[in-house]
This record gives C-alpha cells, structure tokens and sequence, in this order.
C-alpha cells in the first residue's frame, strides 16, 4: 500500500535511529547475511505504517496497556491467542465502552499481535475509509488500493464507528457501502473489528447500521466492553512518567 510523503519522511528518521545507528551491525542491518534485530524492528515500523495506524499509536502493544486488571482482557488475551482460528473463521471483536475507555488503544494492540503473526492488517476510523472510497471514484489505481485494505485484508479495524463523516450523514449511500464491505468481508472470512460508543442497543439504534447488518455481525463477534474504572487515571499517570523521564 503506498506510503504518504509524511510517512516516507516518518520512516527516514526511524531508519537512522534504528538500523544506522545500530553498533551491532555497524549501521548495515545485517550480521553476516543475517537481519540484525535493529533491522527486524525497522521492518515491523513498516508494517505499521502501512497498516495505517497513526503515529500516535504506533507504540500501542498489550506490554504497555494499563488495562490488564479488567476482566475483558483475558478475552482480548484469548483471541489473540488463536489468531490463526479467528483469520480461518472471519471471527472479529466488537470493542464497546465510552469515550477515553481505550478502545482505539486496544484495538491497535490487536493489529500489532496481527502483523507479528504474519497476517495483513488495515486500521481506518469510518470518516477515512468514506473519504477514501470517495475519492477513488474516478480513479481506478486508487480503486484498487482500497479493495486491498478494505476488502481483503485478513484483519480491519473499522475505528469510531459512531462518528460518521458530516458531509455524508447516514445516508443510503453510507449504509450501503458500509453493509457491502461486511458482507464481502463475511462470505470470505476476513476478520472485522470495530469500536464503538455504547452498549449493543445503542449499536442496534444507531442508524448507519441496518439490521441485516447486525444480523451479520452479531454471530462472529467477540463483544468486549471496556471500562473507564481506572484507566484514565492510569493513563495520566504514565503521561506525568513520560514526561519526566530523561
């Protein structure tokens, strides 16, 4: 999938901070035909930004979630676990909590464990993936890029699913495109997962989802719901760290 200019320019500077300053391998990325480590965590930063996760999660793992006290993470631990089962059988997650419960956090940290298993992954918030079927209309290269990511990456985080783009409301179009992405997304088994704001009935209610949608979702689904217990007063508590630290 091509790179912007910002993420060509993003992986410049993590390429010196990580291959050719590396005293390992002298800056070559290589022992003796060998990948160094410092190579191998430079190609994982590729996957990364190909993926189209943003550079302020691009750190996001489950080593650094703050959630482990709650009882949805050994469901999320679970699932990626059976990677290979859930990618067989399209089985997604539907991360549910309020707004700062760290849904976006979390579902990063499940595209991570996804690349290192060697599966494609695409993180996009609904608004980006509109915007970006709009534009590939009269543009067939553009076309085909977004049936890659959309379409048939094994794994798709579908992020703010409730935040739908203004200029597009939730019209028939919104609806239409949405329900043939999952259905496609479906009959071949590509895994879906999706943040959302609220609990199942609000999903149900909310109206860019008909209910052949849901019907479609709802059996091959893990449904986790995140709390805020804590969390936020956690996460201040690292950013007070990270900001101190040398």
């Amino acid at each position: 999938m091509p790179l912007s200019e910002y993420d060509i320019k993003y992986l410049e500077t993590v390429k010196r901070q990580l291959v050719e300053s590396c005293k390992k391998c002298v800056g070559s990325g290589y022992i003796k035909g060998v990948p160094c480590s410092c190579m191998l965590k430079f190609e994982e930063e590729i996957a990364v930004a190909n993926a189209g996760i943003p550079e302020k999660y691009r750190q996001a793992t489950f080593d650094n979630y703050l959630g482990k006290k709650q009882i949805s993470y050994q469901k999320l631990k679970t699932y990626c676990e059976h990677l290979e089962n859930a990618r067989n059988k399209g089985i997604g997650v539907m991360l549910r909590g309020e707004e700062g419960a760290g849904k976006t956090f979390v579902g990063i940290c499940i595209l991570r464990d996804v690349m290192k298993a060697g599966y494609t992954a695409c993180y996009t918030t609904l608004n980006g993936m509109l915007e970006d079927i709009k534009q590939s209309w009269q543009n067939s290269s553009l076309q085909k890029v977004n049936e890659e990511k959309y379409m048939w990456s094994d794994f798709l985080f579908v992020d703010a699913m409730n935040f739908v783009y203004r200029e597009h409301g939730t019209t028939e179009w919104v609806k239409n495109t949405f329900e043939n992405l999952i259905v496609h997304r479906d009959n071949h088994n590509r895994c879906v997962i999706l943040s959302v704001h609220g609990s199942v009935a609000d999903i149900q209610s909310n109206n860019i989802y008909s209910s052949s949608i849901y019907t479609v979702l709802k059996p091959k689904m893990i449904d986790i719901m995140l709390l805020n217990n804590g969390y936020n007063g956690d996460v201040q508590s690292r950013v007070m760290e990270d900001l101190t630290e040398g």
